[in-house]
């Protein structure tokens, strides 16, 4: 089984993990990684220990920060490996679509979770009048 490994700064994967729960009920096969969360715990002690779970299927990390610290420590340790792929700068929605995906772990399914992402971000016009805002709220 693939793994999904969403991994940040602080307490962030935390809340993405009680989330998870309640939308979906089953985190199997999903890790979270929360970085700088407790005096003496490494980073890099913290992603070897998670990729020791890693199996054929491969692995698909989330990080919160393109070029933040986290990412690139998982990038260093995952560089050489097989069908492990990195999204960072990650939201709910895209580790939602990966986790419910049946589709098999590939670059061409990591991209098209980044795409989601991306498309998922909107600015909603917020209106004065609330009733009209119902109306037309999904347009």
């Amino acid at each position: 089984m693939r793994q999904i490994i969403i991994a940040s700064h602080g307490k962030l994967a935390e809340g993405v993990e009680n989330t998870l729960q309640l939308f979906t009920g089953n985190l199997t096969g999903v890790s979270f990684l929360s970085a700088y969360t407790e005096d003496g715990v490494q980073l890099d002690d913290q992603i070897e220990a998670l990729m020791k779970t890693f199996d054929q299927d491969g692995a698909l990390f989330f990080t919160d920060i393109k070029g933040g610290s986290v990412t690139q420590a998982v990038v260093r340790h995952v560089a050489n490996l097989a069908n492990v792929y990195v999204i960072a700068g990650f939201n709910f929605a895209m580790i939602l679509e990966a986790l419910m995906s049946t589709v098999a772990l590939s670059e061409t399914f990591a991209q098209k979770l980044a795409v989601s992402g991306r498309e998922g971000i909107e600015l909603i016009e917020v209106k004065q009048d609330a009733s009209e805002q119902e109306d037309t709220f999904f347009e």
